[in-house]
């Protein structure tokens, strides 16, 4: 059973001082301020409890000059301490108040430094998101500091105490029967104190098992119940795509209906959780009220047996007091820890995350020519997790210049293809070269300058098009005209108040949203504006009109002039565009080679191609 509780104390501020290593990194100046403030908290009741006893005293033999000096140094200490300790409480609260806009930083800087393997990990996204709504509704991290904080008070002001028991227990009876004497005692009192806590204790320890049992349960259901009603009032009502679906189909009594049913469902938890604060609370006052009788009582014994003074007596009773509401507050705070931790976890597991592939030493040639060959070596490929592999033994080479189609039906491995060869995951096996030489021994960084991406599900930023497109504050205007032109964006952008300096979705008024075929432009000029050796267009012109559509393939060879060319799309059309073509099927390459020598093969790619054919007459 000891062996149990220490294990648990151990695990419990492990965590603790994990999530305090976080705070740290976002504000290295609250937890020193936070000591300071326990210290100085700690030391105002007692230096009250000293001085008030020497002026009782003092008053007592009419030594009213020196009572009075005590009183000013009592005041001054006080003055000089709560001032001190007032700032730095002011300058605490400051920082708790951005630390969890400090902490949310930190995660998506963190998400920027991951790997995408990791952040697209589904379990370990879901564990985060919990641990952030778990900070949201207890407090987070401000709230730790503050329970460790309190944790600190307690812990100095009960050793404090303890002094002044063991001074206390230590004192002689001078007079009184052999009643009283035996009661004041040193090893009497030190007994009958020693019991009366570890009773008091015991009971707390007892109800804080049985409430925090209680409190578990509470909060595992009130997080899942907040985050349903979060989801209902917040993501649907602020989402402009959803309201389109909720007023065409009238869903507004349906969400109503689902709000009312949360409520009903997260009112009995407010319930209990002032049921479980009612506990607590009752719990303390019964054991407070036992050991102050007892404590009491001794001081009163000491007193009237001479062992100490009078004005002692308010001294002493004072410390007792002060102990017992210590020792009792510690367990709720290391239960309070406890429940904290256990719950911010995952948000320190993900901090604690490093980037687990290989980064290679070998720089990127550079070359005016643009002569690179990519080539994959029986490379097969499986998501963690998964039991089956996406991609089974791919062979394939991507040479100079090329302009290659990747087609497939949904689920094919087409995606998944991309993503290997931008490295964003490496193979299960086999082995994706560059030049003859492993991609894994190149610079990770240099390695990925090779490719110019426009994924379907292309993401454009608050900034201006001109940041958006050259991914920095600065830019070549001359450069950014040039791209928005060939993307066939320049038309619309000219007609703009502000040209490529205008912003896009920031909350300003001056600011603009863009159609689905006008960000997939800017996005295809981003692409562009990089100038990498390898440009990657999956599915670049989904979100275009026909005449668009037309325009962008027209200006295909201009576009990837002197650049090897990676095409994925739906669409059959535009593979005629293509001089070679790389035919997908169940995670394996089935057909490769021309569009005309694939039609007459009479395969998938055959297949696809008529499926769609009534469409390019």
């Amino acid at each position: 059973m000891m062996f149990n509780r220490w294990h648990s104390f151990k695990k419990t501020h492990e965590a603790g001082f994990r999530l305090l290593n976080v705070v740290k990194q976002i504000d290295r100046d609250l937890i020193p301020l936070s000591l300071i403030d326990a210290i100085l908290s700690t030391a105002m009741p007692f230096v009250t409890l000293v001085f008030s006893a020497r002026i009782i005293d003092k008053l007592l033999e009419r030594a009213f000059t020196e009572a009075g000096w005590f009183v000013v140094w009592m005041l001054l200490t006080l003055l000089v301490i709560g001032g001190i300790s007032l700032f730095i409480q002011y300058r605490t609260k400051l920082s708790q108040k951005v630390l969890q806009t400090g902490l949310e930083i930190l995660i998506r800087k963190k998400g920027m430094e991951l790997e995408y393997d990791i952040i697209s990990d589904s379990e370990a996204i879901r564990a985060l998101r919990n641990a952030e709504e778990a900070a949201k509704y207890n407090g987070g991290l401000g709230h730790l500091v503050h329970t460790y904080n309190e944790l600190l008070k307690q812990v100095l002001s009960a050793t404090t105490a303890i002094v002044f028991a063991v001074i206390f227990c230590l004192t002689q009876p001078q007079t009184g029967g052999t009643i009283l004497k035996g009661l004041a005692n040193p090893f009497v009192a030190a007994v009958a104190l020693l019991a009366a806590w570890i009773f008091g204790l015991q009971l707390s320890k007892n109800q804080s098992v049985k409430i925090k049992a209680l409190d578990d349960q509470i909060a595992e259901k009130h997080y899942i119940v907040e985050n349903q009603i979060g989801y209902w009032i917040s993501d649907v009502l602020y989402d402009t795509e959803s309201g389109k679906t909720i007023r065409v189909n009238g869903m507004e009594k349906m969400i109503d209906i689902n709000i009312d049913n949360f409520m009903n469902q997260v009112l009995p938890l407010y319930k209990s959780m002032g049921i479980s604060s009612g506990k607590r609370i009752l719990s303390e006052g019964i054991e407070s009220g036992l050991f102050s009788i007892v404590s009491y009582f001794f001081v009163l014994v000491k007193v009237v047996t001479d062992a100490v003074t009078i004005g002692a007596f308010t001294q002493y009773a004072g410390a007792f007091l002060q102990f017992h509401q210590a020792s009792s507050k510690m367990v709720w705070s290391e239960s309070e820890v406890n429940r904290i931790t256990k719950n911010l976890v995952p948000l320190a597991d993900y901090l604690d995350r490093t980037n687990k592939r290989y980064t290679g030493t070998l720089p990127i040639e550079k070359r005016t020519d643009n002569v690179y060959e990519i080539e994959f070596h029986d490379v097969s490929f499986r998501y963690p997790g998964s039991t089956t592999d996406t991609l089974h033994h791919i062979n394939a080479k991507i040479t100079l210049k090329n302009k290659l189609a990747v087609v497939g039906r949904n689920g094919a491995g087409k995606t998944t293809f991309i993503k290997l060869l931008c490295r964003l995951y490496d193979p299960t096996e086999g082995v994706i070269t560059l030049n003859g030489i492993d991609i894994r021994k190149y610079k990770y960084d240099e390695y990925l300058s090779l490719f110019s991406v426009v994924f379907q599900d292309f993401y454009l930023f608050s900034a201006s098009i001109a940041e958006n497109i050259a991914i920095s504050k600065n830019f070549d205007g001359d450069k950014v005209t040039k791209c928005l032109k060939k993307a066939g964006a320049f038309s619309f952008v000219s007609g703009l108040e502000k040209g490529y300096d205008t912003d896009i979705e920031n909350g300003t008024n001056e600011a603009i949203d863009l159609s689905g075929g006008q960000g997939q432009k800017i996005s295809l000029a981003r692409a562009l504006y990089k100038e990498a050796p390898f440009v990657i267009l999956d599915e670049p012109t989904a979100a275009l009109d026909p005449i668009s559509e037309a325009e962008i393939y027209k200006r295909f060879d201009e576009m990837v002039e002197d650049k090897t060319s990676v095409y994925i799309s739906h669409r059959m059309s535009s593979c005629r565009f293509c001089h070679d073509i790389l035919v997908f099927e169940n995670g394996a390459i089935t057909e490769r080679g021309a569009h005309d020598i694939l039609l007459k093969h009479k395969g998938v790619y055959a297949a696809l191609w008529n499926a769609q054919a009534q469409y390019y007459a």
